[in-house]
């Protein structure tokens, strides 16, 4: 099979996908309400572990780890909508929005951006958070990232600052 072929198949799912991510974000919607009215709290730790144990034991061996790593994210998802909804953030949620809605654009929408590490990298990520549409050139160490930027081949540099696999940087 091609390589489109694949790709064909993925954009197929993923569209099923967003359509079952939309209504599953619906129904989470539609418990904020319930919660809100009934004054519950939108975690509920005990219906999210079991509902791990489950996705784990539904899941082939070989994706068990990603499948959990994928419900995790989704609940974190519905909680972050759930919250939005009944208006029950913090004091320090607060402060972070105000901070994001009253902090000027630091940086320009695009440019020429160097990165040390690889495409899908926690620096690439990054570049693509503080430049939305930035052409990020990506470098085997931090020593052409910055020769990058001396030289003037990238008017920006981004590099980690800890890596969670092996520490402080």
């Amino acid at each position: 099979m091609e390589q489109n072929s694949y790709r064909d198949r993925i954009d197929a799912i993923d569209e099923q996908l967003v359509k079952l991510f939309s209504e599953r974000m619906e129904v989470a919607k539609e418990i904020a309400a319930y919660k809100k009215e009934n004054r519950l709290p939108v975690l509920d730790m005990k219906r999210e572990k079991e509902k791990l144990r489950a996705v784990e034991e539904a899941s082939p061996e070989e994706v068990k780890e990603y499948s959990r790593l994928l419900y995790q994210l989704m609940f974190e998802l519905s909680r972050a909508y759930q919250n939005r909804l009944i208006g029950g953030g913090t004091e320090l949620t607060a402060k972070i929005q105000k901070a994001i809605e009253t902090t000027p654009q630091l940086f320009p929408e695009g440019g020429f951006v160097a990165c040390q590490g690889v495409e899908g990298a926690y620096s690439g990520l990054a570049a693509e958070k503080l430049f939305r549409n930035a052409n990020v050139l990506f470098f085997s160490d931090f020593d052409a990232v910055f020769s990058a930027v001396d030289k003037g081949l990238c008017r920006y540099g981004v590099g980690p600052l800890e890596n969670s696999t092996a520490g402080s940087v």
